[in-house]
């Protein structure tokens, strides 16, 4: 498997040629002369947003939204990946509160793509609005995890389950020597 800064580099590089192409598609549509701000063209869900209090309250909406996806992304999906689903962990985890916060970010997913695509996809700066509010969040998330992390983690090497010593157990390896004297 490639390593992850890999595959996020291989997002990258698809993401540049995606705008890439959409730019050339769309140079001389009206997606790039859109208006930004208030607009009669502009209407979300039935709704003509063309006051600035309007556009002010759908921008805290996408805000907000974006801020909640994140972590409907970054912690509540995490979790159910790391503690649920993942059959390595032996640990109880509580049934009801499983099952609950599964249905919640499985409903949350479909409620949240609603409102994004009808957001994103009615005026450029609204995208731009949701695209910048989500990487905000994911640095700061991805920030306050790290930080914990620091602060939490002892000093040393957790063997990844693929080289897992041959009695089972789990070692926090602090030097060389420590590597060196577990039979792999």
């Amino acid at each position: 498997m490639l390593p992850e800064i890999t595959i996020a580099r291989i997002l990258l590089t698809w993401l540049f040629v995606l705008m890439t192409i959409i730019g050339i598609m769309t140079y001389n549509e009206s997606i790039l002369h859109s208006n930004i701000g208030p607009s009669e063209a502009l209407i979300i869900f039935g709704t003509t947003i063309n006051t600035n209090s309007k556009y002010a309250a759908v921008v805290v909406l996408c805000v907000c939204n974006s801020a909640f996806r994140v972590m409907n992304l970054n912690i509540i999906h995490s979790w159910i990946i790391n503690n649920v689903q993942d059959t390595k962990i032996y640990f109880k985890v509580n049934t009801y509160h499983a099952y609950e916060i599964t249905a919640i970010h499985a409903v949350y997913g479909f409620v949240d793509w609603y409102f994004y695509m009808n957001i994103i996809l009615s005026q450029i700066d609204l995208f731009m609005v949701e695209m910048v509010v989500d990487l905000t969040m994911a640095i700061l998330t991805t920030r306050y995890y790290l930080y914990v992390k620091s602060q939490t983690q002892p000093p040393g090497v957790l063997l990844p389950d693929t080289l897992l010593p041959k009695d089972g157990k789990k070692y926090i390896l602090t030097s060389q020597t420590d590597i060196d004297s577990i039979e792999l």
